[in-house]
């Protein structure tokens, strides 16, 4: 899974960057958004916390 998710950074990252000829910078910008969102709803699932429990 790690490695999936390694490739799939990296290749979002390359196409923002590279195909799409926006810089290193706004891929990373981007990605990291992505990245972040994506986090945010993973702490506020009930799956992920335990205050379902209390």
């Amino acid at each position: 899974m790690k490695i999936i998710a390694t490739t799939l950074g990296e290749t979002a990252g390359d196409y923002i960057s590279m195909s799409l000829g926006l810089g290193y910078y706004v891929a990373f910008a981007v990605t990291f958004a992505i990245l972040t969102i994506l986090l945010f709803f993973q702490i506020q699932s009930d799956r992920y916390s335990n205050r379902h429990y209390g």
